[in-house]
């Protein structure tokens, strides 16, 4: 659950949707030896009163990165409006076998150095961007250079 601070609530981030998903819909899911569950924005909305909309748990549940993968989950069904936001979005996860789940940090450890050289200058230009105002203002002002 989101800390609060006084009266004023603080925020649910995305991370705080996946966990709460985790613990209230899968792994009870996963001990009843179901093989799919269903999530429904509108009831995360209710559980976690810090939410202030419905884009962070749409996106939140939508990461194959960070939710699929890491929790052996597959996404079988997604019924949302068109715009794909909404209370009224449903997504229905595929439960496997935690085992068959090959996390980031297996990756990793490749022992191939050209992939290791390649995974250890991830991040490498995050300080540059942040320093010059984001990514779209470097964009912005290589492209004035160009006329």
């Amino acid at each position: 659950m989101p800390t609060t601070t006084g009266s004023a609530r603080a925020r649910v981030t995305a991370d705080e949707v996946r966990a709460h998903v985790v613990s209230r819909y899968l792994e009870p899911a996963r001990r009843a030896g179901e093989r799919t569950f269903t999530v429904r924005v509108g009831d995360l909305m209710r559980e976690l009163p810090g939410l202030s909309g419905v884009a962070v748990p749409c996106a939140a549940l939508r990461s194959e990165k960070l939710f699929h993968r890491p929790n052996g989950l597959r996404l079988v069904e997604d019924r949302a409006p068109p715009s794909g936001l909404g209370n009224n979005v449903y997504l229905t996860f595929s439960i496997g076998a935690r085992e068959a789940v090959r996390s980031a940090a297996d990756t990793r450890s490749d022992s191939r150095p050209a992939l290791q050289a390649l995974l250890a200058m991830r991040g490498v230009g995050k300080a540059f961007y942040a320093e010059h105002g984001g990514g779209d203002a470097v964009l912005a002002e290589v492209r004035e250079g160009w006329e």
